[in-house]
C-alpha cells in the first residue's frame, strides 16, 4: 500500500491559547505544516496596523519545537484581501498527498488522523473528505446543541487529494479547481454523514473565551446581517446566561446546551489547565455555577423541547415545505401564551414571528401581487390581419 503523505494547512491570526497545542496534535501525523499568518481586511479591527497577530502568535511559531523541520510559516507585513487570497497563498508550499484544512480551534481525536489517511491509501479515487462540527461553550464539557446544527449547517469540507497547480476558488464552502474557476471534479468523496458513522467529529472550541468570541462578532457582523449584535449577544448570554437557548450567535433558530462526557482531543486538557493557571494574559476561563444550575433545573428539558419544536418548524420553511411548518409553530407559539413570563418561550416565539411567519406572508403577498397583475394585464387583442395569419386553433 502506498504511503500517503499529510500537508496540514492553516491561516491563523490571534492563535492564543489554541496555536501551540494544536501544532503539537497534529505534527506526529504531518508531512508538513503550511501555515498563513496575518489578518484580512474584514478581521482589521483584529490586527495591528501593518496586519499581523495582536497576540503572541508569531512568536509561539518561531518557538515551536521543530526537530523534523515540517513547519513553513508564511507572513507578509499588509492585510491579505480576504480568505481566500491567505488560502492560495499556502498552495505553492504544499507537497503531500493530502491536504488537511485546520483552524487554530479546530481539534480531533488522534485515531482520526490515521483512519482518514488509511482511506486515502486504500482508494485512489477518494478526493474529499468532510466532518460534522462538534460546538462548545463555555468548556469542553458543555457541547452546543441545535442552531446551525439542526439546519443541516454544521458539515465542513476539510480533507482535499492534493494537485500541484490546483487553485483555491472559495472558502464557503472550500472548493479546489483550476486557474480558470473551473471547480476540481470529485470522484469519489466520504460526506459528514459517513464520517458520523465512522465515530468521526471535528471538536470545534469557538466559543470557549470571551476575546476569542467578541474577535469572531465582530467580523461574522460584517458578513452577515443574520448575526446578533454583538454587546447584546455577550451580556444576555456569555456574561448573564439568561437565554440559554441562544448560544450560536446567529439568528438560525435556537440552540441549546448539554454536558458533554465523551473524549477529549490530545492536549485540549493541558491547555484549558494553562489558561486557568494565568499562562495567557487577557484569557479566563468562564464560571459555570449558572450553567450547572440551569442543567439541573426542571426548565432545561422543557427548554430543549420548545428549541427543537422551533428548529423543526424553520428546517420545513428553508425547505419549502409550508405546510410541515404549522404544527411546531402554532405549539411554540401554544407554550409561550401557557408561560408568557419565561424569557426562553418568549424569544422561541419571536424566532417563529421572525423564521417561520415572515418568510410565509411574504410569499403570499407576492403571489397575491403577481395575480392582481395578471388580473390587470390588458388582454392583447390581435388585428385583422394578424387573426387571418394564424394558424386554426391559435387565436386565444
Amino acid at each position: 500500500m502506498k504511503r500517503v503523505t499529510v500537508s496540514y494547512v492553516m491561516n491563523v491570526l490571534n492563535g492564543e491559547p489554541f496555536l501551540s497545542y494544536q501544532l503539537a496534535s497534529i505534527y506526529p501525523y504531518a508531512h508538513q505544516i503550511v501555515i498563513v499568518e496575518g489578518a484580512y481586511r474584514r478581521f482589521a479591527h483584529a490586527a495591528t496596523a501593518d496586519g499581523h497577530s495582536v497576540d503572541r502568535t508569531r512568536e509561539v511559531l518561531a518557538a515551536f519545537p521543530d526537530p523534523e523541520q515540517k513547519l513553513v510559516v508564511i507572513s507578509r507585513d499588509g492585510y491579505w484581501e480576504d480568505r481566500c487570497e491567505m488560502c492560495n497563498a499556502f498552495l505553492p508550499a504544499v507537497t503531500g498527498d493530502v491536504m488537511w484544512q485546520v483552524d487554530t480551534d479546530e481539534f480531533y481525536l488522534p485515531w482520526v488522523h490515521e483512519r482518514v489517511v488509511q482511506w486515502f491509501a486504500e482508494d485512489n479515487a477518494l478526493d474529499r473528505v468532510s466532518f460534522r462540527v462538534r460546538e462548545f461553550f463555555a468548556s469542553p464539557e458543555y457541547e452546543v446543541c441545535g442552531g446551525i446544527h439542526a439546519l443541516g449547517l454544521g458539515d465542513v469540507r476539510r480533507v482535499h487529494r492534493f494537485h500541484p497547480g490546483v487553485r483555491w476558488l472559495t472558502q464557503r464552502p472550500p472548493t479546489l479547481g483550476n486557474a480558470t474557476g473551473v471547480p476540481q471534479p470529485i470522484r469519489r468523496e466520504r460526506l459528514a454523514e459517513d464520517t458520523v458513522r465512522e465515530g468521526m467529529r471535528l471538536f470545534h472550541y469557538t466559543t470557549l473565551f470571551r476575546r476569542q468570541i467578541t474577535d469572531k462578532f465582530r467580523y461574522y457582523r460584517q458578513m452577515w446581517a443574520n448575526t446578533e449584535q454583538d454587546e447584546q449577544w455577550l451580556h444576555e448570554t456569555w456574561d448573564q446566561f439568561t437565554n440559554p437557548l441562544r448560544l450560536h450567535g446567529a439568528v438560525v433558530g435556537a440552540s441549546w446546551i448539554e454536558r458533554y462526557d465523551g473524549p477529549w482531543p490530545l492536549h485540549v486538557e493541558d491547555m484549558m489547565r494553562d489558561v486557568q493557571t494565568g499562562m495567557f494574559s487577557g484569557l479566563t476561563v468562564r464560571g459555570r455555577e449558572d450553567i450547572e444550575r440551569y442543567l439541573a433545573s426542571a426548565e432545561s428539558p422543557e427548554d430543549v423541547a420548545i428549541a427543537q419544536a422551533l428548529n423543526e418548524a424553520v428546517c420545513a420553511v428553508r425547505t419549502r415545505h409550508f405546510f410541515l411548518a404549522a404544527r411546531p409553530s402554532v405549539w411554540v407559539l401554544w407554550q409561550c401564551a401557557r408561560h408568557p413570563f419565561r424569557r426562553t418561550y418568549r424569544f422561541c416565539a419571536r424566532r417563529v414571528a421572525m423564521l417561520v411567519v415572515s418568510p410565509l406572508i411574504r410569499m403570499l403577498r407576492a403571489g397575491l401581487q403577481r395575480l392582481v397583475l395578471a388580473i390587470a394585464r390588458p388582454r392583447r387583442v390581435p388585428s385583422h390581419s394578424q387573426a387571418e395569419a394564424a394558424p386554426f386553433g391559435m387565436l386565444r
